[in-house]
């Protein structure tokens, strides 16, 4: 995704405050508009070929977004160690560092509880809506899009008094969204539940990003980065599990529970660590925000 692929790159690249804040400002651009192009499968003229181009150009668009990133090289605390060494000292930052736990967890549950509902769609187009493929590219393009609106609206925020109690609220709004639209069985009101699914599903997302470089230190940041976009990879498990789940529960069912599991874990999650209920930004997100390791000459390359 657009998000992701920026806020590795930056990672990688950071040597001081300055960048991290620019990092994080990138890792917080708009991330799901490939999803909405899912959408279009079923309009006239476009078909899946023409969402498979589109979805490319989207693709190659992120590309501009990392060429203003500078490489400020090794991060002064740097030192010349192992691979091997390196990852064992990035895992021990983190097994030592609660909010970061938190927020790795938190990454995770909705990539096994939530997200994998995008893969019964056909399921409550064919057999719970009857809407056919015109249909469920409607669900589809209306969840990208209230997606795209969840990324500007996090993007576009300054700054969070409580950024990990709106997380939570997220969480929970998400896993909440996913029952009501598995349970209300009604293709009008689901299409409008999707949109909200979308937007609460992916500000959740962008700001747990967000949350997660914050808290890392910057010569940490790539190695963090790096445990966090391996949660990406359970989504496939999550998908099967879900679609096991499926065949014996039906759709409604296991959609519905996995939200519903979401929003427990999500809530439990946060209320059982003050650190993270309790959490700041580190450090100036914006040019001009004054924190840690920023000053009046630090500023974000051009966008």
């Amino acid at each position: 995704s657009w998000s992701s692929a920026v806020a590795v790159a930056g990672a990688r690249s950071t040597g001081g405050g300055a960048a991290a804040s620019c990092e994080r400002r990138q890792a917080r651009k708009p991330a799901p508009a490939a999803r909405a192009a899912n959408g279009m499968i079923g309009m006239p003229g476009i078909k899946i070929g023409g969402v498979y181009v589109i979805m490319a150009l989207m693709s190659a668009a992120v590309l501009p977004g990392l060429l203003p990133i500078k490489d400020r090289g090794a991060h002064a605390g740097a030192r010349d160690t192992s691979q091997l060494a390196a990852m064992r000292e990035g895992l021990a930052y983190i097994a030592g560092s609660p909010v970061l736990r938190v927020l790795l967890i938190l990454s995770l549950a909705p990539i096994v509880l939530g997200l994998p509902y995008q893969a019964l769609m056909p399921v409550f187009a064919k057999e719970i809506f009857a809407v056919g493929p015109q249909g469920l590219g409607l669900l589809m393009m209306a969840s990208g899009g209230g997606a795209l609106v969840g990324s500007l609206a996090i993007a576009m925020l300054r700054r969070l008094r409580h950024p990990g109690r709106v997380q939570l609220v997220l969480g929970v709004l998400f896993g909440l969204g996913l029952a009501l639209f598995a349970f209300g069985q009604a293709y009008r009101p689901g299409l409008a539940l999707m949109v909200f699914v979308g937007l609460v599903s992916s500000a959740y997302l962008a700001l747990n990003a967000t949350l997660i470089m914050d808290a890392a230190e910057s010569r940490f940041h790539g190695r963090v980065m790096s445990v966090y976009m391996l949660t990406f990879a359970a989504l496939p498990l999550g998908n099967m599990l879900m679609s096991a789940f499926a065949d014996s529960l039906g759709a409604p069912l296991t959609v519905g529970g996995g939200g519903l599991l979401l929003a427990v874990t999500v809530l439990l999650s946060g209320l059982m660590s003050p650190s993270y209920s309790r959490m700041q930004y580190r450090a100036a997100i914006y040019p001009g925000d004054q924190g840690p390791g920023s000053s009046d000459d630090n500023t974000c390359p051009s966008e």
